[in-house]
């Protein structure tokens, strides 16, 4: 079969996407950034299902939590020069008001497909002593 010199460009965020090609060339650019924040928001999810679920009860307003937890979700968004002395305080701050919530994001943010694991372990390593 002759190649045809066929090209297929596909540009954007391609996430959960298939692209086949059976001849020709594939170029495929990745909006890294969407990319990277839609998995930081799907990570988000069960640390802010987790909060949802949490007792009324407890000493802790909700809200709380949930700010603290939304500032630390949105440094790690802006990737691009994470203020790890911010993400310290915060977490130090989530692990005096709700210990359980502080384990739920320590184990979100060390997810491997958020790219900063280390850095996490390092901070966490300093926020939980």
């Amino acid at each position: 079969m002759e190649n045809k010199g066929v090209s297929i460009s596909v540009g954007g965020n391609v996430n959960n996407s298939q692209v086949v090609a059976s001849s020709g060339n594939v170029n495929i650019n990745l909006n890294k950034t969407n990319a990277s924040q839609n998995v930081i928001s799907e990570a988000f999810k069960i640390v802010y299902q987790k909060i949802e679920e949490r007792d009324s009860t407890l000493d802790v307003d909700k809200s709380e939590i949930l700010s603290t937890v939304q500032n630390i979700e949105s440094e790690i968004s802006s990737r691009d020069q994470i203020n790890t002395a911010k993400i310290e305080r915060w977490l130090k701050f989530l692990g005096e008001m709700a210990p359980d919530i502080l384990d739920v994001v320590i184990k979100t943010l060390a997810n491997p497909l958020l790219g900063i694991g280390e850095t996490v372990r390092k901070i966490a390593s300093k926020a939980t002593k």
